[in-house]
């Protein structure tokens, strides 16, 4: 999770305020160990299933589902992520 966590010290977000989306059981280990609230996808790798019982705070179905759950959360800002031209 170093790479999230550099980008929530970077931007000054704590715990909670960071939405970490992946189809990987890994990814919401990660998303956990970072402090974000985690989107399990199940258009990938793993089942719903799976991915909740890996912790997930959220599973969807599609991806407009995660907009969804950001605006409901009152996330209205986008902060780039790690794969980005952001260079962190």
């Amino acid at each position: 999770p170093d790479e999230l966590i550099r980008l929530k010290e970077k931007y000054h977000l704590q715990d909670g305020e960071v939405m970490y989306c992946g189809d990987h059981i890994i990814d919401m280990v990660t998303g956990k160990n970072a402090g974000a609230v985690t989107v399990g996808v199940t258009w990938g790798f793993h089942t719903a299933e799976a991915l909740q019982a890996a912790g997930a705070d959220h599973v969807v179905t599609h991806p407009s589902q995660i907009a969804d759950i950001a605006l409901r959360r009152g996330d209205h800002r986008a902060v780039p992520g790690p794969n980005s031209a952001d260079g962190v």
